[in-house]
């Protein structure tokens, strides 16, 4: 998956890890790419993904309640 959504041709891994809070303005460490900014769904899952420096997509999520 490339940064813009659209199928790179290449296989990808990745993890899915949730957590309580999503920053809004997350500090990325160095080697990593930010892939999807942290955004909310209308359904309630606000998730940000991003991309290690071996190629392994990571994707956050917090389950939004009550707001």
């Amino acid at each position: 998956m490339t940064n813009d959504g659209k199928a790179s041709g290449k296989r990808v891994a990745g993890a899915a890890r949730t957590v309580s809070l999503v920053e809004p303005t997350p500090e990325v460490p160095d080697g990593v790419d930010m892939v999807t900014p942290p955004e909310t769904e209308p359904w309630g899952e606000r998730f940000a993904q991003y991309r290690d420096p071996n190629g392994l997509i990571v994707q956050i999520v917090q389950w939004i309640t009550g707001e």
